[in-house]
């Protein structure tokens, strides 16, 4: 009997983390259908079923239009296009809550931070993936409580 893989959306511009990714999500048996910029991947998006995202924030919006926070802008549609109880990701360098709250304003359910390496981001999309799909209201409730949080680290 063949387990049927799920696909993993990987909104990524540099090409070795691609590679990198996409070898080590073969071991949990998925394929990775990688987009360099956020057209591409919506149109992916909007084509396929997909078990779950992970978003560089820092990619290009269309062909050379870069923006250091694109990965945002793909969240927000993302979340419009609606496909229900996947999750997001999203691939930082910071851990600042200011750089944090938009993605999970915008709809992302967790975040890897890049000094993790592939590894970590992996390891964090096989714990989603555990669960997929997720009800929408259990994955808006841990967004909320996670922005509450981020909140009141700024307030504190």
């Amino acid at each position: 009997m063949s387990v049927k893989k799920r696909t993993i959306l990987l909104l990524e511009d540099d090409a070795v983390q691609v590679l990198l990714f996409q070898g080590l999500a073969t071991d949990v048996n998925d394929n990775v259908v990688s987009a360099n910029n956020v057209y591409d991947a919506l149109h992916v998006l909007r084509t396929s079923t997909i078990a779950a995202c992970v978003v560089d924030l820092g990619v290009y919006r269309r062909f050379k239009d870069y923006k250091s926070d694109a990965g945002i802008e793909f969240i927000e549609e993302a979340r419009k296009i609606g496909q229900e109880g996947m999750p997001i990701l999203v691939v930082t360098t910071s851990r600042d809550p200011s750089t944090l709250i938009p993605c999970f304003e915008a709809g992302c359910d967790d975040y890897v931070l890049k000094d993790e390496g592939v590894h970590g981001a992996v390891d964090r999309l096989k714990m989603w993936l555990k669960s997929v799909p997720i009800p929408p209201a259990t994955m808006r409730s841990k967004r909320a409580e996670v922005l509450a949080a981020l909140r009141g680290t700024l307030k504190g």
